[in-house]
């Protein structure tokens, strides 16, 4: 396939999970508003405590799914079907392990936590462990579909991933909407809707990889040297993946201990604001990803590094075009979202987002490294830098007494571990830091300070309505021309002027 072929797949896939984002950003913004209102501060504080075991062994999830996606989109690009075969065999053999293992590991470590260190009232501790039950086993729900969830990626099959996703967030809402009318105690009702829902979408996945991909049947197979390569490579993989959840759910216990859960509840707020800017650039990397391990497994590292170059500064520029207008307006928004809007999750919201505007750089370098398949000293060193939030965290809360420090900490930690992606990236697949800097640095800070000139309208405006439409609209302007100006390349701009005459013309062709 040419390059010019791999440019349109990418994307129309690109433009399929954009459809999901927007439709899923809605959907989302809607739910954790009426999870909050039905459930109540204190009991959406447990549940962002208790009940973010889901929300941490997610994240985990995908580690493990980039793990396997790395195998498969690595056979597809070299074409061995038989090898093909072989790999997802050995690869549900190793989930399935990992399940049972992991169940038994966050099981115990989990209960005692929540027993000795949580911050519970004791009224509500019974719903709270019925919630980390339901918690476990949709985390072991999550692992068995591994394989699955990658076999569809690998395949570029965004379609089917985003018609899963919608139906996963259309079953949540369905599901807050009927919270409603239960009777009974409500936060755990919700735990065991959750649970339900990830059942249903793992067989959705499943039953369409075993009817789609022939080499989604499995067969017991073996292959001793194969399965000490992909464990070592997933037990890598997993070690960066707990590194990656552990601090979050650490620092958020952490911050339940020394201010309660009305600061988990501020702190949920704006994870979701944050989920939700977030799934711009993911919707781009996962489209991008599975051509970054084919072009690397045919050899062709030239266009593999445009797109790695391409992607840092797409994901990044995708970030800040919905950022900047919340980071300039946070409060009013936030106000319109929820009406009645906790303490601290105005400040919380705004230094996530500029840890999520650092991560955003770097995140496409690592599909570049997992497609080497020399992950160790990689995952050694960027979960190290991970690891460090949490007792980082811990000192700062401790000396400060300010919840917000444990922000200014993980943004810190940010800027260390996308150093250490830049630089292990220049090891393994001799990335240039020099183009990095011209094609990616060099542009996307020009557009940042162009846009920023924004930020002075709420310095000289008072609150109000009309203020927040004048943020907003120039904002939003400024980031476009910026972003049409400087960020993007002259043939880039030709490419994307083409796919819009595409879309008139087709739509005038229908009219």
């Amino acid at each position: 396939m040419s390059n010019a072929e791999n440019n349109k797949r990418i994307a129309k896939n690109t433009a399929l999970l954009y459809v999901r984002m927007l439709f899923l950003m809605a959907v989302s913004l809607y739910t954790s508003r009426e999870v909050l209102r039905i459930l109540g501060v204190e009991d959406f504080g447990i549940y962002n405590v208790v009940g973010g075991v889901v929300l941490m062994f997610g994240f985990l999830n995908n580690a493990m799914t980039a793990a396997v996606q790395r195998y498969i989109s690595f056979e597809l690009g070299r074409g061995v079907s038989e090898r093909l075969h072989t790999i997802f065999c050995m690869a549900v053999m190793i989930h399935l392990a990992l399940a049972l293992v992991s169940l038994l590991l966050a099981g115990s470590a989990g209960g005692y936590i929540l027993y000795a260190y949580l911050n519970i009232p004791a009224e509500r501790f019974h719903a709270a462990c019925v919630v980390f039950l339901c918690s476990l086993l949709s985390f072991g729900v999550t692992i068995v579909q591994v394989p699955y969830m990658a076999s569809i990626i690998a395949h570029e099959k965004m379609g089917v991933y985003a018609a899963g996703t919608i139906m996963d967030s259309c079953a949540k809402l369905g599901g807050i909407i009927a919270l409603g009318f239960f009777r009974g105690d409500k936060l755990i009702w919700y735990g065991v809707i959750l649970l339900s829902i990830s059942v249903a979408v793992a067989l959705f996945y499943r039953i369409y990889c075993i009817t789609h991909f022939e080499e989604c049947r499995f067969r017991r197979r073996w292959d001793r040297a194969l399965f000490k390569e992909m464990f070592s490579y997933s037990g890598w993989s997993l070690f960066g993946g707990v590194a990656s959840v552990i601090p979050p759910q650490g620092v958020n216990m952490l911050l339940n201990v020394f201010f309660g859960p009305a600061v988990n509840a501020a702190r949920g707020i704006a994870y979701q604001v944050n989920a939700a800017v977030s799934s711009l650039y993911s919707s781009f990397t996962q489209a991008v990803n599975p051509q970054i391990v084919k072009q690397y497994s045919g050899g062709n590292l030239e266009y593999m590094h445009q797109l790695i170059f391409r992607s840092c500064r797409f994901t990044y520029l995708l970030v800040w075009l919905l950022a900047c207008p919340i980071l300039l307006e946070t409060e009013q928004i936030l106000r319109l979202w929820l009406h009645t809007v906790p303490a601290h999750a105005v400040v919380f919201c705004r230094l996530i987002l500029v840890s999520t505007l650092i991560d955003s750089l770097a995140t496409p370098l690592i599909p570049a490294v997992q497609a080497t398949g020399r992950i160790r000293n990689y995952q050694v060193l960027v979960s190290c830098l991970l690891l460090l939030n949490l007792p980082l965290s811990y000192v700062a809360l401790k000396l400060t007494g300010v919840p917000e420090a444990s922000f200014c900490v993980g943004i810190l930690v940010s800027v260390l571990t996308a150093s250490a992606r830049l630089l292990m990236c220049r090891r393994l697949v001799s990335l240039s830091l020099r183009t990095f800097g011209c094609s990616v640095l060099l542009r996307v800070v020009p557009v940042s300070l162009m846009a920023s000139v924004s930020f002075v309208i709420p310095v000289v405006m008072v609150a109000s309505y009309v203020r927040l439409v004048a943020s907003l609209v120039v904002g939003v302007l400024l980031t476009v021309a910026a972003v049409w100006f400087i960020g993007i390349t002259k043939r880039e701009r030709v490419f994307i002027g083409q796919r819009i005459r595409n879309i008139r013309s087709r739509f005038s062709g229908v009219s």
